[in-house]
Order: C-alpha cells, then sequence, then structure tokens
C-alpha cells in the first residue's frame, strides 16, 4: 500500500505536530487525512490521564477512536516509559497510517 501525497489511498493517514505541553494539557495539531478529504484536528491530552479531546470535523466514529487510541500511546510513552526504554518525552511528531476497516 503506497501513500502518494497526503492522502493515503485506503485507509486514515494521521499527521500531528506538538504546540504545547504545560503541567496539565499536551497539545497537538494536525490533520487526519482519508482518500478524499481532510480534516483539521486540535488534539489535547490530559497529562495526568491520558484521556484525550479531540476536535475535529465529519471524521467517522471509528477515525475518533483511532486517534484517541493514539494520543493514549502517545501519553504512555511520555509519562509512563523510562527514558532508558524510549520514554520520558512527548514527540515532536507523529505520523500513523490505519488500514481501511
Amino acid at each position: 500500500m503506497t501513500i502518494a501525497g497526503d492522502h493515503p489511498e485506503q485507509g486514515l493517514r494521521v499527521a500531528l505536530e506538538l504546540r504545547g505541553v504545560d503541567a496539565s494539557v499536551a497539545r497537538y495539531v494536525g490533520d487526519a487525512f482519508t482518500p478524499t478529504t481532510r480534516h483539521p484536528i486540535d488534539l489535547c491530552i490530559d497529562v495526568a490521564t491520558g484521556n484525550a479531546k479531540p476536535s475535529v470535523e465529519g471524521l467517522g466514529e471509528k477515525d475518533v477512536a483511532f486517534v484517541k487510541q493514539l494520543a493514549k500511546q502517545m501519553w504512555k510513552r511520555a509519562t509512563q516509559t523510562a527514558p532508558e526504554n524510549g520514554g520520558g518525552a512527548w514527540p515532536r511528531r507523529i505520523q500513523r497510517w490505519r488500514g481501511p476497516k
């Protein structure tokens, strides 16, 4: 499966950049791409719990659940994984692809 440009041939591609972290929230902005559409994302992750609040319009429930799952993974790596195992910091950029469901 190839991805030419921003839009995948199938599934969903998520591209996020860290905009800031404080004592309570890590904030990412970016886009979710389907084969035909682009959906801007503003994602806030609670630093204490990992609960995510994505602000994205027009994306299906399964795709929003994928963004929330991705946020939980980033939180675990940043807050629950030791630095010697690759954790301890919020990723500056992240790109993930999910195949068609």
